[in-house]
């Protein structure tokens, strides 16, 4: 799946920022399209070397989970500063996420996802029904993550939104890649998608570093464990159209501009 080559200013290679009109058939019938060089080797290591002094250091904030000596899990990515956050904003990231949503676009979300043989697992079909607000509404499960407020939607409001996994290792048959069921973006299987659809295996969506898997968050989806010894981080990037609207509440007010705005570098 190749896509126009675009110079990234401040990078010194070339990234891809624009996608053919066979992706965007794909991701409109599927639900789901990869994008390969989406983050050139220079962007990597800025996100690589961040991480990797954010796993020196010795904090309490909840936000992030840790296991065998790593980050395993970052909730609340908008949060976050310098490359962490500004990955969200990044023009290459952004160009693509307008493409495909075919709107101005707003950040819902973000979680940084590693695996890795101190830290493994695996979960069944299902899809992200669950978005971040400004509160729960009345009825609707209790349910906090990192701190802030999730409301699990029950009908069709996610399906504009567009979710981007950004890999920063190999995402692949043997490290932990995501598998997906084309075309299931189309129904909210919110509460019976992983006894519904047991006996599916899907297709894999294999990821090298570098690459976007971009999908509708309510597409099915799964992941096994990671039979390698080495690390799969992804920077698992939330999105909506600026005008989405949520029953009896508001999506979670990150701190970026809307409608998103792009900038040009990580610093």
């Amino acid at each position: 799946m190749d896509g126009v080559a675009a110079h990234v200013a401040g990078l010194g290679e070339s990234t891809t920022s624009e996608i053919t009109p066979a992706q965007l058939e794909q991701f409109t019938g599927e639900g789901y399209v990869v994008i390969d060089n989406v983050l050139d080797n220079a962007a990597l290591g800025i996100l690589r070397a961040t991480l990797d002094e954010l796993e020196a250091r010795d904090n309490d904030d909840e936000s992030i989970v840790r296991g065998g000596g790593h980050i395993v899990t970052m909730h609340g990515l908008p949060l976050q500063t310098g490359p962490i956050a500004q990955v969200l904003q990044y023009r290459p990231v952004v160009k693509v996420l307008e493409q495909l949503a075919d709107a101005p676009i707003q950040i819902t979300g973000g979680v940084l996802l590693d695996k890795h043989p101190e830290h493994n697992w695996d979960i069944g079909w299902h899809p992200d029904n669950g978005i971040y607000v400004h509160a729960i509404p009345e009825g609707a499960p209790e349910d906090i993550r990192g701190g802030i407020p999730v409301y699990s939607t029950l009908e069709m409001e996610l399906a504009r939104n567009v979710s981007c996994r950004l890999a920063l290792d190999p995402a692949g048959l043997d490290s932990g890649g995501l598998w997906v069921l084309p075309g299931s973006h189309l129904q909210n299987y919110h509460a019976d998608a992983k006894q519904r659809f047991a006996d599916e295996t899907g297709v894999l969506a294999a990821q090298a570093p570098g690459s976007a898997l971009c999908f509708r968050p309510l597409l099915l989806h799964r992941t096994e464990k990671t039979t390698t010894t080495a690390r799969r981080r992804i920077m698992h990037l939330q999105y909506g159209p600026n005008d989405l609207i949520l029953p009896g509440t508001e999506v979670y007010h990150w701190p970026q501009p809307r409608p998103l705005s792009p900038i040009d570098e990580l610093l």
